[in-house]
């Protein structure tokens, strides 16, 4: 199930629960979180030109990293696109809400395999009101 975190952290705070306070279990989305927190400062969200790719090294041993764009779109029909992959249409996902909300969201699920699949949807922006890129964490562990 995914949840919106809202404003349940600050920099200073880490970054263990979302705002219905549920655990987050990996300790490298905890981490990304506080990362794009501390990036955040006391705007709504960072820009991705504020994360720094030596800072996003560490997470690569743990965590899936990707990017989705939003392209040709307005803030209230945001739909987020992978690059090459075509537009996410027509559907109502956690991805749509970032997006909608400009704020990070967190889900945890069990996957096909049994595994634990966890992931973090963190918001950025250029010009620090619509969301332009969703930066993606995603953790798989064994059950």
């Amino acid at each position: 199930m995914d949840q919106a975190i809202l404003d349940a952290f600050s920099p200073s705070r880490a970054a263990r629960q979302d705002a219905a306070g549920h655990d987050i279990a990996s300790p490298a989305l905890q981490d990304l979180l506080s990362y794009w927190l501390s990036c955040r400062g006391e705007r709504a969200m960072p820009a991705r030109d504020d994360l720094e790719e030596d800072a996003l090294t560490g997470a690569l041993k743990d965590l899936i990293l990707f990017e989705l764009s939003c392209v040709g779109c307005d803030g209230a029909a945001a739909a987020p696109a992978a690059a090459n992959a075509g537009l996410v249409a027509g559907m109502a996902t956690p991805y749509h809400e970032v997006m909608r909300r400009g704020q990070p969201i967190y889900g945890s699920r069990s996957g096909a395999q049994g595994e634990n699949v966890e992931r973090l949807l963190l918001p950025l922006s250029r010009d620090g009101k619509r969301v332009d890129t969703i930066l993606v964490g995603v953790q798989r562990r064994a059950a």
